[in-house]
């Protein structure tokens, strides 16, 4: 573990303005047996991914100041959203799964060439209200259950909803 009381010469890096990507063109995937992946389209939001630790106080009486480890890691709660389409098939299937309050895997896949995938407990769905100028939606709620597979460098594959993250280049477990 690194000391603070060491000598310490923080030194500035050299910094070159970037662009940031944009969330646009995300797609997320989701698969009942981690073979077979469909798209879920019209999806407006899916939540945080990843997880993060609890942290455990490890300050005894001989400290001064508090000390800590990380504990255990823990998931988000997740809220999938999103805009009804009646004729996909896919997204019907996935709101019944959501109904069956179902275990499902699921992959989101960014612009950027990186992808995650996780399992979720789905827990429900809700349909949110609704007035005469507003697109008719649906709320799916779950939980994350483990830890995140982390993918990078990844491209389309033809066009038929992706390949849920089999091959490109396998990150670590996250």
């Amino acid at each position: 573990m690194a000391d603070l009381n060491v000598n310490l010469t923080p030194a500035r890096y050299a910094y070159t303005p970037t662009d940031a990507i944009v969330g646009g063109e995300t797609q997320v995937q989701y698969s009942t047996d981690g073979t077979t992946w469909k798209p879920l389209r019209g999806v407006t939001a899916y939540g945080d991914s990843g997880e993060t630790a609890s942290f455990i106080d490890q300050t005894t009486i001989e400290d001064n100041e508090s000390r800590y480890l990380a504990g255990k890691s823990d998931t988000p709660d997740k809220t999938f959203e999103g805009y009804l389409y009646p004729a996909d098939t896919d997204q019907q299937n996935f709101l019944s799964l959501a109904d069956q309050k179902a275990n499902v895997l699921m992959s989101i896949f960014w612009k950027s060439g990186n992808a995650v995938t996780f399992i979720v407990a789905l827990g429900g769905r809700v349909d949110p209200e609704t007035n005469a100028e507003s697109l008719l939606s649906w709320r799916v709620t779950g939980k994350q259950s483990g830890k995140c597979k982390r993918w990078s460098g990844l491209t389309v594959n033809g066009g038929n909803g992706g390949n849920g993250g089999n091959g490109g280049n396998g990150g670590n477990g996250g």
